[in-house]
């Protein structure tokens, strides 16, 4: 986790810690907050700050799923604020389901709860859409073309044992075509779609 810190108080600020509340993806700090410099002067530039996290913390559901309530403590007192924890960092390396195993889940969840997505300005280059989907945690099971279209059928993993399936649609020569979005934990849908939207959209 990174952040920048920014002392608009007349006095120093320092001894700062960072606790993270209970969470959907079980995120906790594996090590201590560390600010770069320790001590922030008044009006001093951006601080900058990082915070090792990992998956070993309590569980709680959140509204929305990534909601993260974050205290910071320093020598003035604590403050209180809520982030978004973007999606695609809560993908798992482990997220590549068996053909077999996609094709079960994938006709296990009807049609009628799948979730079809337009994706405009794609700047990734086809031929390299598979690599940047792995890249980023997100494995394709199979790859074919068909009536001027290639398509993706990819898998992914949240942190928590949450399994998505996707169809990735692209027109061949343009830069726009479909997400199609199919797993057991709808909460999660909107947050894939928009991660695809980031990922295909950065070269």
């Amino acid at each position: 986790m990174e952040m920048g810190f920014a002392n608009k108080s007349n006095g120093q600020l320092f001894d700062f810690a960072m606790q993270l509340n209970k969470n959907s993806f079980a995120l906790t700090h594996v090590d201590a907050l560390r600010v770069n410099p320790p001590q922030l002067q008044p009006n001093q530039p951006i601080a900058q700050a990082t915070l090792l996290l990992g998956t070993t913390g309590p569980v709680q559901r959140m509204t929305p799923l990534n909601n993260l309530q974050v205290a910071v403590k320093t020598n003035t007192g604590v403050l209180f604020f809520d982030c978004l924890v973007p999606h695609h960092v809560l993908f798992t390396a482990d997220g590549e389901m068996e053909r077999d195993d996609f094709l079960q889940n994938w006709r296990s969840i009807s049609d009628a709860h799948e979730r079809l997505t337009q994706i405009e300005s794609i700047a990734v280059p086809e031929d390299r859409i598979e690599d940047v989907l792995r890249a980023n945690n997100i494995f394709t099971i199979a790859k074919r073309s068909v009536d001027g279209r290639s398509l993706w059928y990819t898998s992914l993993k949240y942190t928590n044992g949450i399994y998505v399936m996707i169809e990735v649609t692209v027109l061949m020569g343009a830069r726009n075509g479909t997400v199609a979005v199919r797993t057991k934990t709808a909460d999660v849908v909107d947050g894939v779609t928009q991660a695809f939207r980031v990922i295909l959209a950065s070269q």
